[in-house]
């Protein structure tokens, strides 16, 4: 998740990087993470930890592409992972995320129509092309929809 982002990255620094300090917090300071979640968390400190990748690199000076390449980069983190950083860690006002379930129904409901409006291939290019409209606030929308779906919990038990 993109929270894993940030803890990875301030653990790093903690530990100071590489050996036992790493391994320590992959095997032992996050437990119940699962085997593969561990090593996304290595790879998160790795990156965080090479000067080539993200040491050092501010992560809110970088521009929506950059951000994006350097963060995927890393095993485990996905553009929906990058979206959320930029949301909810970087407050970034104009981020999209067509990749969310939540985003994509609450929007639909939204705008009047069935939660799974956008659920399909063209539904969601259509909802892509759509939040260009609400551009540079579409963080905001995204927010929006969340609340909008979140009253939809108990309806949906």
């Amino acid at each position: 998740t993109a929270d894993l982002v940030l803890n990875a990255k301030y653990a790093e620094r903690k530990v100071k990087g590489e050996g036992e300090g790493l391994k320590q917090f992959v095997n032992g300071a996050r437990p119940g993470l699962s085997r593969s979640k561990r090593e996304y968390v290595q790879s998160l400190a790795e990156h965080f930890s090479d000067p080539e990748r993200l040491k050092d690199v501010d992560l809110s000076d970088l521009s929506e592409e950059e951000l994006s390449e350097r963060l995927t980069a890393v095993k485990g983190l996905g553009e929906w992972s990058v979206e959320m950083f930029k949301i909810f860690k970087l407050r970034r006002p104009d981020v999209f995320s067509v990749g969310d379930l939540a985003v994509r129904k609450g929007t639909a409901l939204i705008l009047g129509h069935k939660a799974d409006k956008f659920e399909s291939s063209k539904g969601k290019k259509e909802l892509k092309e759509l939040a260009e409209k609400f551009s540079p606030y579409r963080s905001l929308v995204c927010m929006l929809a969340y609340e909008r779906w979140d009253q939809e919990k108990p309806k949906r038990k």
